[in-house]
């Protein structure tokens, strides 16, 4: 009697579905936990036009051989999945900014409760500052397959962050790791800011302060590296498939 083998496909650290997946588990560990509809997507390196994401699944659930590839039209070239039209922003984003390589959205508590307000991240702890003048809040989405989605490239124009009444955030970054690190910032500076003003606090106001604060690509290097460690050991699943 025959068996068939079963291949069990394995990754290297420095592959994009490997990379992808940890940004999945790192955001759910640090609070950015969003339910099945959270996208995160990383730019082809191969193809500026084409994108790397997962199918809807709760972050913590991310493993690398889940990861897909898709072009501009969201025609999947890469592994399976799913195209739902709310995945229609990335594309256009990823063609009007080339300065952008990633892309995350969330549904986290903070940032979902802010948005509410109708007003912006306020610069209340020096972490916040990164966001200064580098958001821009989001009309109501509309109905439809892509909610209202299909102008919110034009709408983030040269910022970080879009904020979505009543949704969500977006956040857009030059890689996948500043990011992701960006996204875990927002939402702790959301947090920050709806407890301060709870308390009466105020805002960084001043020029010089705002200027000098401003994040490293070192600190988000640092930020993700120590991520990673502590994935090791609370998902350890994530490791297993490692070459």
């Amino acid at each position: 009697m025959s068996s068939e083998s079963v291949v069990i496909r394995t990754f290297k650290p420095s592959d994009i579905q490997f990379r992808l997946a940890a940004a999945r588990r790192i955001l759910f560990r640090q609070g950015c936990d969003s339910g099945i509809a959270g996208h995160v997507t990383v730019r082809a390196e191969d193809d500026p036009l084409c994108f790397w994401t997962t199918p809807m699944s709760y972050f913590d659930e991310a493993l690398p051989a889940d990861a897909a590839k898709m072009d501009a039209g969201l025609r999947v070239l890469e592994g399976a999945m799913p195209t739902p039209g709310a995945m229609a922003f990335h594309p256009r984003i990823y063609r009007a900014r080339q300065d952008v390589n990633a892309i995350v959205h969330v549904h986290s508590r903070n940032i979902n409760v802010l948005v509410t307000t109708g007003r912006s991240v306020g610069m209340y702890n020096i972490a916040s500052l990164i966001f200064h003048g580098r958001q821009v809040i989001c009309p109501a989405l509309g109905d439809g397959p892509e909610r209202g989605a299909g102008n919110l490239h034009e709408i983030l124009g040269d910022k970080r962050v879009i904020l979505m009444p009543h949704h969500g955030a977006i956040i857009v970054g030059t890689s996948l790791e500043e990011t992701v690190m960006h996204a875990i910032t927002l939402e702790e500076a959301a947090g920050c800011h709806l407890a301060a003003q709870a308390a009466g606090g105020a805002e960084i106001t001043d020029e010089s302060v705002i200027k000098s604060l401003r994040t490293s690509p070192a600190i988000n290097r640092i930020a993700w590296g120590s991520n990673l460690r502590r994935l090791q050991r609370s998902d350890p699943d994530l490791f297993a498939c490692l070459a």
